[in-house]
């Protein structure tokens, strides 16, 4: 017997399973997350000895990884010093790769690649 459930992940993804298959489905966000900067940005700059806790929370969460991975995307973001490229993470699937990246925020596992350091070479100018 085939079946097909969907159950509601949280209010930014639903789960579906058809048999033995399981799809995610981005929904709409209760809020978005150039929104979430704003206010941030509003809250730091109105009150100043304001200290935030909680913020930790909407990094982990999948629908804040999906926005920064679209964001990157349409921004042309190039590979970190990892070599993930776009093209891998959608032939991986994209909802399987921030779902692993989310699980290891929250277990508090994930480890950065370390920062490129670039020099610039500036031109010595001539008195």
């Amino acid at each position: 017997m085939n079946k097909n459930l969907t159950l509601r992940r949280s209010s930014a993804f639903t789960q579906s399973f058809t048999g033995s298959e399981i799809r995610w489905t981005m929904t709409k966000t209760a809020i978005s997350l150039w929104e979430l900067k704003e206010r941030i940005y509003d809250k730091a700059k109105s009150e100043k000895a304001h200290r935030f806790w909680g913020l930790y929370v909407h990094i982990c969460k999948k629908s804040t990884l999906y926005q920064a991975y679209q964001d990157a995307k349409e921004n042309n973001g190039k590979p970190g010093l990892d070599g993930i490229t776009f093209n891998w993470i959608e032939e991986y699937g994209v909802m399987k790769y921030l779902e692993e990246i989310s699980k290891e925020l929250k277990d508090k596992t994930y480890k950065p690649a370390p920062n490129r350091r670039v020099e610039i070479l500036k031109r010595e100018w001539q008195k």
